[in-house]
């Protein structure tokens, strides 16, 4: 039979490490955001969203591609 068993965690930090977390998931958030949009526009456009993974690669460079694309 198999057990799984799971652990939970909490963090508690510091005011200071509240503040870098927080700046931290804002910037996450703005860059998914960003990407999110230039997909949607390359799609209104009818153009394929190409994947950095198939093309090996960075996402910055994937990023600049899809600029030009449109």
């Amino acid at each position: 039979m198999k057990v799984n068993q799971a652990f939970h965690y909490a963090l508690d930090p510091t005011e200071q490490q509240r503040s870098l977390l927080a700046q931290s998931v804002s910037t996450a958030r703005y860059a998914f955001h960003g990407g999110l949009a230039l997909c949607k526009r390359l799609l209104d456009a009818g153009n394929p969203v190409p994947h950095a993974v198939e093309r090996g690669e960075t996402a910055t460079v994937l990023g600049l591609r899809c600029l030009s694309m449109l």
